[in-house]
């Protein structure tokens, strides 16, 4: 993990783009985001072991979430994970 360690999130394509959504996004109300997407609570929680994350009460949008998607695969997060359940340092 240590290679990747000077990833700058400000220098990453995918956090510019997400600050582009966030702006288009502004002040969307949620009322407005759930009246566009019926199935925006489906699209935007999920489950696991009991317990729900619900985000779709966030501004978030499927454009969004490929952007979050891709500043993981940027920061190359998967690796973080495995080095982290390696036992090697990650801070």
């Amino acid at each position: 993990m240590t290679e990747h360690a000077d990833f700058q999130l400000h220098e990453s394509r995918a956090a510019r783009a997400l600050q582009g959504h966030s702006d288009a996004v502004g002040d969307t109300s949620m009322r407005e985001l759930f009246s566009r997407d019926a199935a925006r609570f489906e699209r935007f929680s999920c489950t696991a072991d009991g317990l729900l994350l619900d985000y779709s009460k966030q501004r978030i949008t499927p454009a969004v979430m490929a952007e979050l998607l891709a500043l993981a695969d940027e920061a190359r997060l998967k690796d973080g994970i495995a080095a982290m359940l390696a036992g090697e340092p990650v801070n």
